[in-house]
């Protein structure tokens, strides 16, 4: 209807010479807006809610994502840290990350009674020549946090690293005392385990390249599991005896 129609009709509804059942406006007010249905109805809801779909997919896909990787990720039987504080042992440790882990993995019992043995190894670099402060300090707070949440009890690094991480306390309560357990072994040092040399050094693939100064020790002080540290303590014994218990990879 055209706009003159439009106001023609209004006059007749006003005079009441026609009644609404009658009139054209009233019967398009009545029906109005009309719901879509079917595959309009789909498109329209998409048209206007395409943003929250695909934020709430993106989120969905995540969260199912996280779920299956700690459902069917590789647990660490064991946990390693492997410390830096010189560039040579950054270097011989960054590059062997998997070498460590898989060498490591050749002495440690299947605790976790799954399909596989997993040595975790996290390495962390607290090297300060050349590295921005802000990244130094970043790594000393995992650090920190690695040595309270208590899971690793093997540690490997030079050291210096070992120096500074025991400044506040004393190597007695820190570490445990190899020497007493595993007297006259060679490359047992007090409470440290020198690496270069050693069936470990070789199985890591770090026979000729491993630093003189690199060792192996294991945690003794009170936070943590005790079960951690049972673990660390006979993985360590198996690598001391030359108890290869798994197959090579």
């Amino acid at each position: 209807m055209s706009y003159s129609d439009d106001k023609r009709e209004l006059l007749k509804l006003k005079q009441g010479i026609i009644g609404e059942e009658e009139s054209e406006i009233a019967k398009e007010e009545k029906h109005g807006y009309e719901k879509p249905r079917g595959k309009a109805a789909a498109e329209n809801f998409f048209y206007h809610y395409k943003i929250h779909l695909i934020v709430a997919v993106f989120f969905t896909a995540v969260i199912a994502f996280l779920a299956y990787d700690a459902l069917t990720g590789e647990k660490g039987d064991i946990r390693i840290l492997t410390l830096a504080s010189t560039d040579e042992t950054a270097v011989a440790l960054a590059y062997k990350k998997q070498s460590i882990e898989e060498a490591f993995e050749l002495y440690t019992p299947n605790y976790d009674k799954n399909k596989y043995v997993h040595a975790e190894n996290f390495y962390i670099d607290m090297t300060r020549e050349g590295r921005d402060a802000n990244a130094y300090y970043g790594n000393s707070v995992k650090l920190i946090s690695e040595i309270r949440d208590g899971t690793a009890f093997i540690l490997v690094g030079d050291m210096e690293i070992f120096e500074e991480i025991t400044r506040e306390t004393t190597l007695e309560i820190f570490f445990v005392n190899l020497e007493e357990l595993y007297p006259g072994v060679p490359n047992v040092e007090g409470y440290f385990y020198r690496l270069k040399g050693t069936e470990l050094a070789d199985a890591a693939n770090m026979l000729a390249s491993c630093p003189e100064n690199l060792y192996v020790a294991i945690r003794r002080n009170p936070s943590g599991s005790e079960e951690n540290r049972a673990r660390a303590l006979e993985v360590f014994d198996n690598i001391v005896k030359g108890d290869k218990i798994n197959a090579e990879p």
